[in-house]
């Protein structure tokens, strides 16, 4: 049966737990990449009081999605101004992603007023998903195979990973995929010996985040994904996890894929973005 999760109660300090697992997990496959030395992303994360500042100043690819902020629970506005000041001067566009859950209790309404003033403005929305870790136990469809990413499948995890990416432009990309999963646990699906499809595993606070999904689009609608996911839950269990979380955007198939296997809508994310920057004497002046 699949893993249910008719008492999983989303508190205040379940939320907390559960964002700082997907920060860490974030921070984690930023910080491996920026660490390959033969093409650079030119990562670097300043702390301006509680906020951190991730810039990525040669956002390839998707890369670009790890800068921004993090930190703004502590409501301390002038760190998110300095922060802000130093991603534009570095021509970045300063983003956070935000929660229900996010803002000090009782500061909701101010919270996100202090945030429109700063020409903060929605931008795009994410689910984050939850289930207790364990063991989905689905039977797995004739002739497919899940296993940890070693030795010789590292080269068939990183052709899957980067089959988006034009063949010609991989090069740069397959170092940098190299690095980002350096914390992760990798898996990879293999349909009647053919390799399929990919995902990864991070451990962090008693969580187990999964992402780094992708399928072959020949091999897709033949439940690699739900193999993939059913085994990170089980070694999420394996590895002294009360939780597994998971990001999607809503009504995605990635999203349905997580629901059949117990996964459940816990709460949304937004996207803010700073579109125009506030002069020190409180008037607005567009981005540079």
């Amino acid at each position: 049966m699949p893993i249910r999760a008719p008492d999983l109660i989303v508190t205040p300090d379940v939320a907390a737990v559960v964002e700082r697992a997907l920060g860490r997990a974030a921070a984690s496959r930023i910080a491996s990449a920026g660490r390959a030395t033969d093409v650079s992303l030119g990562v670097e994360v300043r702390r301006f009081g509680p906020v951190a500042a991730t810039l990525v100043r040669r956002p390839r690819w998707y890369y670009g999605y790890f800068g921004g902020l993090t930190g703004l629970a502590a409501d301390d506005w002038g760190a998110v101004d300095e922060a802000t000041a130093w991603l534009r001067s570095e021509r970045a566009e300063p983003r956070v992603y935000l929660s229900p859950y996010t803002a000090p209790a009782g500061a909701g309404d101010r919270f996100l007023g202090e945030l429109s003033a700063r020409g903060f403005l929605p931008s795009s929305f994410m689910s984050v998903l939850l289930a207790p870790a364990g063991d989905a136990d689905l039977p797995a469809p004739a002739g497919l195979e899940v296993r940890e990413v070693g030795g010789a499948d590292r080269d068939a995890f990183l052709d899957i990973w980067l089959a988006p990416v034009e063949e010609a432009e991989r090069s740069p990309f397959r170092s940098l995929a190299r690095h980002e999963f350096a914390d992760w646990r990798a898996f990879i699906a293999l349909l009647d010996g053919e390799p399929a499809g990919v995902a990864s595993l991070f451990i962090g606070e008693r969580v187990g985040v999964l992402a780094g999904a992708v399928t072959l689009p020949s091999f897709r609608g033949r439940g690699v994904q739900t193999a993939l996911l059913r085994r990170r839950i089980a070694e999420a269990a394996g590895a002294g996890c009360a939780l597994v979380a998971a990001q999607a955007s809503p009504g995605t198939i990635s999203e349905r894929n997580m629901q059949r296997v117990g996964l459940r809508p816990a709460f949304g994310q937004v996207l803010f973005v700073q579109r125009t920057a506030v002069a020190a004497g409180g008037g607005e002046t567009n981005g540079g």
